[in-house]
């Protein structure tokens, strides 16, 4: 998720922890962990989602509720009001 779904300082983040992990890795398992799928690019991608990323982690971190003005599958306008637990990521953008 962090890199395409997520704000400049999450993706960041991500690359960051990358590095760490990937300095304390013990030799033995360097070329395994090359290949496990685990990728975090260096770039972030300035989406509709990722614009509010922040947004929405800080409202997670804090215990805030959100109000979400939204248009509906039938064209009406609509508000809902949550309290956002976490971030997942499911499928496309």
């Amino acid at each position: 998720m962090a890199p395409g779904m997520s704000d400049r300082e999450l993706a960041e983040a991500a690359e960051q922890a990358r590095i760490k992990i990937e300095a304390v890795i013990p030799d033995r398992l360097k070329q395994a962990s090359q290949h496990n799928g685990l990728l975090v690019t260096k770039h972030y991608l300035e989406t509709d989602s990722a614009k509010h990323s922040l947004t929405i982690r800080k409202a997670i971190d804090d215990s805030r509720y959100l109000t979400l003005h939204y248009q509906r599958a039938d064209g009406e306008n609509s508000m809902r009001t949550l309290i956002p637990l976490g971030s997942v990521y499911w499928g496309q953008k």
